[in-house]
């Protein structure tokens, strides 16, 4: 479990995962309110006010809790591009993932980038043995995604498709 104000993960393609904080309030609202990144993501729209709290508590709140949800930002070049959230599992050693990504940084593989060094932190640094992650059926590149990054197709429930994918040997 991390609890550092210092969390940074090196990612390929110049990408680092990071915590948030307040000054990502103009790159993280931009991405947030734009309607093709949010379409088939399960969050709300904030207001500044809103974002400006959330953020504040993402760059100060404990990390990697079981439990709970984590969100970590997506940085290239030393600004946000995306962010994901992380929950682990409070019985369980697995976590599950979710991933925004702004329409700009999509489709140059930085955020198969971001995901794969996430991935590699959760089994590696943290030891959990399972990650799961879900899209909407409609969500074609989130699920290409998926397959690239060697998760399984588990089933669907509703209008989502879930996917695994098990630790290393």
């Amino acid at each position: 479990m991390s609890n550092s104000s210092e969390f940074k993960v090196a990612a390929d393609k110049g990408v680092v995962l990071r915590r948030l904080n307040t000054a990502d309030l103009a790159q993280f609202q931009a991405y947030r309110q734009d309607p093709d990144v949010g379409r088939y993501q399960d969050w709300s729209r904030m207001d500044d006010a809103q974002a400006t709290g959330f953020l504040r508590d993402m760059a100060t709140a404990p990390l990697f809790q079981k439990g709970q949800w984590s969100q970590i930002g997506i940085d290239l070049d030393g600004v946000l591009i995306g962010d994901m959230g992380v929950f682990l599992n409070a019985e369980l050693p697995e976590a599950e993932v979710g991933v925004t990504l702004a329409s700009a940084a999509q489709r140059r593989g930085l955020g198969e980038a971001a995901v794969r060094a996430l991935f590699s932190y959760l089994f590696e640094g943290l030891g959990l043995e399972r990650i799961i992650a879900g899209a909407d059926k409609d969500n074609a590149r989130s699920i290409a995604l998926m397959e690239r990054l060697g998760m399984v197709f588990t089933g669907t429930v509703g209008d989502d498709v879930d996917y695994v994918l098990h630790r290393p040997n």
